[in-house]
């Protein structure tokens, strides 16, 4: 989220700058915008923060809004509660409401860094077969049972998440970025002054899972992942 902010401002000097402050008020965002995942002290029944998997936003809006107050930016705390929506899909992004275009451009450039953040990582195969299946199964994402008792199976088992990967890349994560999200990625060229790195290694996880999806050898996807935690999310 810096590097993107900062490759903004860097092409875009004087007024049309984002400026220090509301830089630092799009770090904070980033940084705490799964912090619905986290457990109230009074759901300590629930054993899982995975549960909040489809409201996750909405919490996470509901923290920022009594965190910022705490650290001198009260006055941003309903503006930020909005702009995290941009990192979820419980709103579309064209309802999500901002009074100044500088703070829509911040929430495309939060929502982008949420994305190309975690699809960089060189670990992301992996994380998605050991980690992210079982966050859907517990948020009811993986299947959905619909109240006239149907059954909605998206995804069978961490294999066919792995084997739908490429696909949600190309026509839901990429389309968001480019035109949901402002093609604010475009602003990671400028920090980096040349090809984004982040580009580039999401380019090169999708083709090395392409290649093994081919090759029907997810074996391949060997790189160790840990959690600190695997079946208990922190009380907060």
């Amino acid at each position: 989220m810096a590097r993107l902010v900062e490759g903004h401002d860097r092409t875009h000097p004087g007024s049309d700058m984002l400026g220090g402050r509301r830089a630092v008020l799009g770090v904070v965002i980033a940084l705490l915008h799964d912090s619905g995942y986290m457990r109230r002290a009074s759901e300590s029944n629930v054993e899982n923060g995975a549960v909040f998997t489809k409201v996750h936003v909405s919490r996470s809006a509901d923290f920022l809004a009594s965190y910022l107050p705490t650290i001198g930016y009260g006055a941003e705390a309903e503006t930020a509660a909005r702009v995290v929506h941009f990192t979820g899909y419980e709103m579309d992004v064209d309802d999500i409401k901002v009074a100044d275009p500088k703070d829509r451009l911040l929430g495309y450039m939060v929502g982008t860094a949420d994305l190309i953040g975690q699809m960089s990582d060189r670990m992301y195969l992996e994380k998605c077969r050991e980690y992210l299946y079982q966050e859907f199964v517990l948020g009811s994402i993986a299947r959905e049972r619909l109240p006239d008792g149907r059954e909605i199976v998206r995804y069978a088992s961490p294999e066919d998440l792995i084997y739908k990967t490429p696909g949600f890349y190309e026509y839901v994560a990429r389309d968001r970025i480019n035109r949901k999200l402002g093609a604010a990625d475009r602003y990671a060229e400028a920090h980096f002054d040349g090809p984004s790195l982040y580009q580039a290694e999401i380019d090169s996880n999708m083709g090395y899972l392409r290649e093994a999806i081919e090759n029907a050898d997810l074996n391949r996807l060997r790189r160790t992942c840990y959690s600190l935690s695997t079946r208990h999310s922190k009380a907060a």
